[in-house]
């Protein structure tokens, strides 16, 4: 029983987080997990949670997202996840995710400095599968195709909500790829997913509660707590493989 409600707790502040700013699930969730357990189970049961409240907030902001604009970038996205397990998962990774940290937090000082403008370098098209590209070999590689994107989304679109939907979206293909990969992996069992079934109606109202909360923000305040969470984000990805 201690075990169930300290997990619901952590799922639900998770799924709270997720909703208000649009990422930092997985981030959230592992870290708090493993403190109480094994990383294995903590990664099994945040891929199962993960991927039903990455759906349910989408369709939270179904009204906001845009499909089209979408789509194609997580498909780049997608097909490049298999690429990056295969050659880049020789690569460094404290220097990727170093350089990965200071990427997203150029991209936050810049959304902040450049305002209602956004950041027009960022804007033209092929930019985007770029970034879509490299998203997908973080994560085949090294489990982490969030935060590139997220900081893209949030710096070239002049509406927090509408990049906070479109976040979202994205985050659905790379989600169900990422428990299909820990299920055919061995982390996903029958157990975890047992395990995950209670966890997943606290963890939705975490997310609902937060969606709902960054909906009757104005638009500056929720501006500032994204871009404020990005850079909190890169200086984490920074610090944790400096020591």
């Amino acid at each position: 029983m201690v075990e169930f409600l300290i997990d619901g707790f952590i799922f639900f502040l998770a799924g709270f987080v997720q909703g208000l700013t649009g990422f930092a699930f997985a981030l959230l969730a592992v870290p708090l997990l493993s403190l109480f357990g094994s990383l294995k189970a903590a990664v099994g049961l945040m891929a199962t949670v993960g991927a039903i409240i990455i759906l349910y907030s989408c369709y939270l902001h179904r009204r906001e997202v845009e499909v089209g604009k979408i789509f194609p970038l997580a498909l780049v996205a997608v097909a490049c996840i298999p690429l990056g397990a295969v050659f880049l998962i020789r690569a460094p990774e404290r220097i990727a995710t170093i350089a990965l940290g200071a990427v997203v937090i150029a991209l936050a000082l810049g959304s902040m400095k450049v305002g209602e403008e956004r950041l027009k370098a960022l804007r033209p098209r092929w930019i985007g599968y770029l970034f879509s590209a490299v998203s997908g070999l973080l994560g085949g590689a090294f489990s982490a195709p969030g935060p590139i994107v997220v900081a893209y989304l949030n710096a070239t679109e002049s509406s927090p909500l509408k990049a906070k939907a479109n976040t979202q979206l994205f985050f659905t293909f790379t989600s169900v790829g990422l428990f299909l990969t820990h299920l055919v992996g061995g982390t996903i069992t029958l157990t975890v997913i047992g395990k995950a079934l209670p966890l997943i109606p606290l963890s939705m109202a975490g997310t609902h509660l937060g969606v709902r909360l960054s909906k009757q923000l104005p638009t500056r305040v929720l501006r500032s707590l994204i871009d404020g969470g990005l850079i909190l984000l890169g200086v984490y990805l920074i610090v944790s493989r400096l020591y």
